[in-house]
């Protein structure tokens, strides 16, 4: 399978690299993490890039969960998983929708 000229091994790699850096979020600090967010994702809407579009709003769902600012974190995650399926990155969509499943269960909404 090949999605945007990287394998499947890619696609696994990129993943794990969107969990380190929602680790690496906490290191920096959650402002510190939320204006580079804001910025990459403004950067990848002005490039047109969807698959960066999708990634950065789903660091800045993570920082939202970590923050504790739960209703903007489900909107990022919710914007991200939508991306993710236009694009049919599956490693994405299972990202967004395990990050979004814990900030639904803090905002007690429990159906699916």
């Amino acid at each position: 399978m090949v999605v945007g000229g990287a394998g499947l091994v890619g696609r696994e790699r990129a993943a794990g690299d969107l969990h380190r850096g929602a680790g690496q979020v906490v290191a920096v600090g959650v402002g510190n993490g939320r204006r580079a967010g804001q910025q990459a994702l403004e950067i990848f809407r002005n490039l047109g890039n969807r698959q960066g579009v999708a990634n950065a709003l789903t660091c800045l769902g993570t920082i939202g969960r970590v923050d504790g600012d739960n209703q903007a974190a489900a909107q990022a995650l919710e914007e991200a998983l939508s991306i993710y399926r236009e694009l049919g990155d599956r490693v994405g969509q299972a990202t967004a929708l395990s990050y979004l499943g814990t900030v639904r269960y803090a905002l007690d909404e429990y159906e699916a």
